[in-house]
């Protein structure tokens, strides 16, 4: 098994709550962040956080499998 630093990735999901905001807006906060670049991406429903972690996970995985083909 190759050990490569581009192999492992690391998502941090945090989740919290708004108390005082004004009637109708969404009071649930979600953070997604990437440590090894430092990327840090907001959002108010958690769909929108799992759509985005999804997308993260597919280009990390295709960049691996692109980078596989490229050592042959």
């Amino acid at each position: 098994m190759k050990n490569s630093r581009n192999s492992y990735q690391v998502y941090i999901v945090r989740y919290w709550r708004e108390d005082e905001l004004p009637i109708g807006q969404s009071n649930s906060r979600l953070l997604l962040e990437i440590p090894q670049t430092g990327e840090r991406y907001g959002f108010t429903q958690a769909e929108a956080l799992l759509m985005s972690l999804q997308q993260q996970l597919q280009a990390h995985i295709e960049g691996e499998e692109g980078g596989a083909h490229d050592n042959k």
